[in-house]
C-alpha cells in the first residue's frame, strides 16, 4: 500500500478547508439573506488562498507492538 508524502497530504487537507469555508460562507449567505455582493466581500475577507496554517506534531503516545 502506497501512502501519500506530507506535502499531498497538506495539499489535500487545505482544499478540503478550503470547501469547508465555501460551505459555511454559502449558509452564512443563505442564513442572513445576504446578496450577491455581500457574500462576495464575505469571501474575501475569509476565504483567502494559502491562509491555513498545517502544524504536524509528533503523536503523544506511541503503541507497543
Amino acid at each position: 500500500m502506497e501512502f501519500a508524502t506530507e506535502e499531498e497530504t497538506k495539499r489535500f487537507l487545505s482544499g478540503l478547508f478550503y470547501a469547508w469555508g465555501q460551505r459555511i460562507i454559502n449558509l452564512i449567505s443563505k442564513s442572513y439573506s445576504l446578496n450577491q455582493e455581500q457574500k462576495e466581500a464575505l469571501e474575501l475577507i475569509l476565504l483567502k488562498p494559502n491562509n491555513w496554517q498545517l502544524h504536524i506534531k509528533e503523536p503523544l503516545a506511541t503503541n507497543p507492538t
